[in-house]
């Protein structure tokens, strides 16, 4: 669990940096690693709604993609 305790560390300077709460996934768009691991209130706001939520993976899935 070394290498995940340094990723963690690592997410979290550059959350401290940027302000945005930084993610790495694999290549199914899984989410592996969080920093923070919960999403921010606007975000949890939006995807509180089905549709919303749904509109988010979508938005995800075509940045990933490029």
């Amino acid at each position: 669990m070394k290498n995940a305790l340094e990723i963690n560390n690592i997410l979290r300077e550059f959350h401290k940096i940027s302000g945005f709460r930084i993610s790495i996934h694999d290549t199914e768009f899984n989410e592996l690693y969080a920093y923070p691991q919960k999403l921010s209130p606007y975000c949890a706001a939006i995807q509180s709604d089905t549709l919303s939520k749904k509109e988010c993976i979508k938005n995800d899935r075509l940045i990933f993609e490029k």
